[in-house]
């Protein structure tokens, strides 16, 4: 189980929003951008850039040799885009970032957090990009375990486990649909349809919607996730 500090905001694995509300103070800094539902965030010319998402839904998807494409976070409103990867510049970075809605955000210039004037004037700003990029480093973890187990009723039951660790509770709003999901684990959305009707015919899980993850047997379902009880 995971220890979390007192007052310590806890997400679910692969999922985060809200992180840095601070920064809609210096919108004016960044340039408007509108995309559609299906659109990549960022275009090939503004690798140097990095964004503050306002309002929708985006995944960062990573690309394999073979081909294959999986989703590592989604990011809601309140949260920067890429800002890892400019601070540290290491400009190109490995995700390509997709609206799974219609969005509307800011872009920035990289400079901006290379800027001594900026940063000395806004440290409260240099506080929550530590805070997102720290919360966002033990989310990738979170889903490289996930990601590490064998199958996919492995997967499926481990990252239904650490939501229930995450919330604390085993009846919660996980805010993602199984197509959503989906998308996070790299499994076809049939499949994880069969490990949903597994888990209930074992009486492990009640029910499975984007408003509601309720989990009636938490010991069979880390049992499930390390591959110790067969779906």
């Amino acid at each position: 189980m995971h220890i979390f500090r007192p007052g310590t905001r806890r997400f679910l694995p692969g999922m985060v929003d809200n992180l840095s509300p601070e920064w809609k103070a210096v919108l004016s800094a960044g340039r408007r951008m509108v995309l559609k539902k299906g659109e990549f965030l960022l275009p090939d010319g503004e690798t140097r850039s990095f964004g503050y998402l306002t309002s929708g839904r985006i995944c960062s998807t990573h690309t394999s040799y073979g081909g294959g494409a999986h989703s590592m976070l989604i990011f809601g409103p309140g949260t920067l885009i890429r800002e890892a990867y400019v601070c540290s510049g290491f400009c190109q970075s490995l995700p390509h970032f997709q609206c799974l809605t219609d969005v509307e955000c800011h872009i920035f210039p990289g400079d901006l957090l290379h800027d001594e004037r900026f940063i000395a004037a806004h440290p409260e700003l240099m506080r929550s990009m530590l805070y997102s990029v720290s919360v966002k480093l033990s989310l990738f973890d979170a889903m490289l375990s996930i990601m590490s187990c064998r199958t996919v009723e492995e997967k499926v039951a481990m990252w239904m486990y650490y939501c229930c660790d995450s919330c604390g509770r085993s009846s919660f709003s996980p805010g993602i649909s199984q197509i959503e999901l989906s998308l996070l684990l790299g499994v076809h959305k049939s499949s994880l349809n069969k490990v949903v009707l597994a888990l209930k015919k074992h009486g492990i899980l009640e029910c499975f919607t984007k408003t509601r993850l309720s989990i009636l047997d938490e010991r069979r379902l880390f049992r499930a996730a390390c591959g110790e009880l067969l779906l």
